[in-house]
């Protein structure tokens, strides 16, 4: 196919064509032509195991990898100018998300997404354990950037970063404390 992918919307019950088979889906091949996956294009595909995404995809929309427990690692092209803030939420075996070194937009540093020149944090991912040290370099933690992240147990945040954005740690249950430094003046709603 070519151009955009559409947008579904579980809540409203458009669902997508595959919805009845998304149990039995493995592996997704997102080919050459195809500029945009869609809002919630393969949410709740419980199976989904690996994702490849061709270099004319430019947007990847809201949720639209939702709750894929079996997703562990993306690659995102150099073509890709708009993630969704939440586009892999409650993905809880993903362990890496990596960027072509060729984006303008987007970046990764050991697996973790931020915008190309690492001031915005995007999103953790949710099937990390143990602690992470937050790069210098960060002045924004996004919205629901580590929010699920159920292994996380220790988050160093450095006096860079200024906002902390809303529901950033909501529902981060292995994470018993943080120290927010002085450098912070926007705290988001529900941000723990």
């Amino acid at each position: 196919g070519s151009g955009d992918l559409s947008d579904f919307d579980y809540d409203e019950k458009v669902y997508t064509p595959w919805y009845s088979d998304r149990d039995q889906i493995k592996h997704v091949e997102i080919r050459s032509g195809i500029t945009s996956i869609g809002s919630e294009c393969f949410r709740d595909c419980k199976n989904l195991a690996s994702v490849s995404i061709a270099n004319t995809v430019k947007t990847i929309g809201f949720w639209a990898f939702r709750e894929c427990p079996k997703l562990t690692s993306v690659e995102i092209p150099a073509s890709v100018k708009d993630i969704s803030f939440v586009a892999f939420y409650n993905c809880l075996g993903l362990t890496r998300i990596s960027v072509d070194s060729n984006n303008t937009a987007y970046s990764s540093d050991n697996g973790v997404l931020f915008n190309k020149i690492k001031t915005r944090l995007i999103t953790y991912p949710n099937g990390r354990i143990g602690a992470y040290v937050i790069p210098n370099t960060v002045v924004s933690i996004d919205p629901f950037s580590f929010s699920i992240c159920l292994g996380l147990t220790s988050v160093v945040i450095p006096g860079s970063v200024k906002t902390i954005d809303i529901a950033a740690f909501g529902l981060c249950l292995s994470l018993s404390s943080l120290s927010i430094p002085n450098s912070v003046t926007a705290i988001g709603d529900q941000a723990f």
